[in-house]
Parts: structure tokens; sequence; C-alpha cells
């Protein structure tokens, strides 16, 4: 399941945590996080991003 935590100090440091999101398919998240608050000063891989990205499959059936 993935999930997003955001960590705001007294001082308005920004913390994201990213979670349950395998390979790249994360900077994508971070990035539009990163255009709405502001520069990342860093950024942290996990054991998730080297993970294999999950491929899922969408079959639409036409005149059903």
């Amino acid at each position: 399941m993935e999930s997003l935590t955001i960590e705001i100090d007294e001082n308005g440091k920004v913390v994201v945590h990213i979670q349950g999101v395998k390979g790249k398919g994360c900077e994508s998240i971070e990035k539009a996080i990163a255009d709405a608050l502001g520069k990342t000063v860093k950024s942290d891989k996990t054991s998730e991003y080297y993970a294999p990205a999950e491929t899922r499959r969408l079959a639409i059936a036409k005149g059903v």
C-alpha cells in the first residue's frame, strides 16, 4: 500500500516519506512535492526504490 507522510518542524523544515512505491515511480511524486513546496535539499533512496517496479495491466473491452 502506498503512503505519503509529511513532517513540518517548528523551523519550517519539511521532511517527506514516500512508502510503498517501488522503482523510480517515487521520483515523479517527489518532483510534484518539490514543485509545490520548494527546492529539495536532500533525497535518500530506500530499498523500495531499487526494487523492481510493479507492472499494472488494464484490459478494455469495446462494445460490452
